[in-house]
């Protein structure tokens, strides 16, 4: 396995799981993937501010009362 090998792997893997959080958390897909490449680029994952609201799902502030 040479490093273009590894490389398509890991790609390969990454959309496979990304593909899979998304549908299994009902993320909004676009916004998940653009806070996930930033998050890579940035080597930090930002959990403060409105980054992480972007990409989840809308939700009723009613459910339950």
């Amino acid at each position: 396995m040479d490093d273009n090998d590894w490389r398509r792997f890991v790609q390969e893997r990454k959309e496979e799981d990304l593909s899979a959080l998304i549908a299994y958390e009902k993320l909004k897909d676009e916004e998940t993937r653009r806070f996930i490449d930033n998050s890579f680029r940035d080597g930090t994952l930002k959990t403060a501010g409105t980054d992480i609201d972007k990409i989840l799902p809308p939700v009723s502030r009613f459910v339950g009362r």
